[in-house]
């Protein structure tokens, strides 16, 4: 857990960014556990009883890709988004306010049901077409694929979520196939699917 993620509370300038934004005083922070992000994350309550989740760069890295993500809410629409309560561009700390979504369900566990409707919300957002930069200008220097785990399996493996023996069978296949993924078109990609970025609401699939 990195240090900006242990912070259980915002510095008074930045909450009072984020309560202008929201349009009543922040009441209470909570950190924001979970993810990869070594973005600033907490959950805001404020003094009208609204609720949002808030995330902001902290790191060069961070700034550049929440003024990305930011972009995207700004472009791209759809029951799959998360609704956007505001967002502010900062030198050094930019915001974005989504929905609270911590009333929803985060997989796993994993039901058909549940794998029903998250599929056809990711079919919802490969049939969207937005106004966002093709994948090859955002990539970092390509993008990690199961090809790499030909020559190194090993950190895979570690995690423990399949075996060597199933890795070994399976590998070639997952290799083949995503050999044929182009990034060409129009249409929306979204490049981050695992279960941590997937909340299962009541009214649909975010």
């Amino acid at each position: 857990m990195s240090e900006v993620d242990r912070a259980s509370h915002p510095e008074p300038a930045l909450a009072e960014r984020i309560g202008e934004l929201l349009g009543s005083r922040p009441a209470s922070f909570r950190p924001a556990r979970g993810g990869y992000s070594s973005a600033k994350r907490w959950l805001v309550e404020t003094e009208s009883g609204a609720r949002a989740f808030a995330k902001v760069g902290a790191t060069a890295n961070t700034r550049k890709w929440l003024r990305y993500e930011i972009e995207v809410y700004r472009v791209l629409h759809g029951p799959f988004m998360p609704r956007v309560l505001g967002c502010s561009d900062d030198e050094d700390e930019p915001i974005l306010l989504l929905e609270d979504l911590s009333h929803g369900t985060w997989p796993p566990p994993w039901t058909e049901a549940r794998l029903r409707d998250v599929l056809e919300a990711i079919r919802g957002v490969h049939a969207s077409v937005a106004a966002l930069p093709p994948f090859d200008d955002v990539s970092l220097n390509g993008w990690p694929g199961w090809h790499d785990l030909v020559t190194d399996p090993g950190p895979f493996l570690s995690l423990g979520i399949a075996s060597e023996s199933w890795l070994s069978r399976a590998l070639p296949t997952l290799v083949d196939r995503s050999s044929r993924v182009s990034t060409e078109g129009d249409t929306v990609t979204h490049f981050d699917l695992r279960s941590d970025n997937l909340c299962i609401c009541p009214d649909g699939v975010r």
